[in-house]
């Protein structure tokens, strides 16, 4: 990352790519920057996630009052800053003066986009005897195998939670998909947890079992 060489390269692929002037860190920044001035000065912007481990008050004013960081340079880092937030409230005004309340843009359209966009995302490397999309009058039966098809993982944590509007889960989309003609059936396979699973999802009754007290 601190590298003034990359610099000229890396912002050019983010003005061209992502129509944005700098360069923000994401998580793995925080495990791959191990610098305050180098990073600063090659065009890093931001130090992701927050608080941070090199950009601290203490850090910064140590490398500005030894001159290995210059007020100029940290202007600049600012500015990109700055000016990129400002230029996403211009565009999205409801959300800045808005009620701080998370919402969404739920609508046939919407969802008809997101579905062809995760569909269009997948790359098949393989379709031997063309067995791929399915067909009808060539299936009898379905059999789906395993605990992640019945669960309903969409996102991840931290700043990737969001809350659906909607879930569908494998299983319920294949058993919807499928015609009445296929018969769907469905095993568990195996468990993945890494722990065992509490008793509180069970609900809050348990089926009793019977235990023998004969001694052996």
């Amino acid at each position: 990352m601190g590298l003034q060489g990359d610099r000229y390269e890396r912002l050019v692929c983010c003005e061209h790519s992502l129509s944005f002037p700098g360069l923000i860190g994401n998580w793995l920044v925080r495990f791959g920057t191990y610098s305050v001035d180098i990073a600063v000065t090659a065009g890093l912007d931001l130090e992701m996630p927050g608080p941070p481990r090199w950009r601290t008050p203490l850090l910064m004013n140590h490398c500005l009052t030894a001159q290995k960081l210059l007020m100029p340079t940290l202007d600049e880092r600012v500015t990109t800053l700055l000016t990129f937030v400002q230029d996403l409230a211009r565009r999205n005004p409801e959300v800045v003066y808005g009620d701080g309340k998370e919402g969404s843009n739920d609508s046939p359209a919407s969802r008809a986009f997101a579905r062809r966009l995760a569909a269009e995302s997948l790359v098949l490397l393989k379709n031997e005897q063309e067995l791929l999309p399915l067909k009808e009058k060539r299936l009898k039966r379905i059999a789906i195998i395993g605990p992640n098809a019945k669960q309903s993982i969409v996102s991840g944590g931290g700043s990737a939670a969001l809350k659906p509007t909607y879930v569908v889960t494998p299983y319920d989309g294949l058993l919807s998909a499928a015609p009445d003609s296929i018969d769907v059936k469905y095993h568990v396979g195996c468990y993945c947890e890494k722990l065992s699973c509490a008793l509180s999802d069970f609900g809050s009754t348990l089926p009793l079992q019977h235990t023998s007290t004969r001694r052996h």
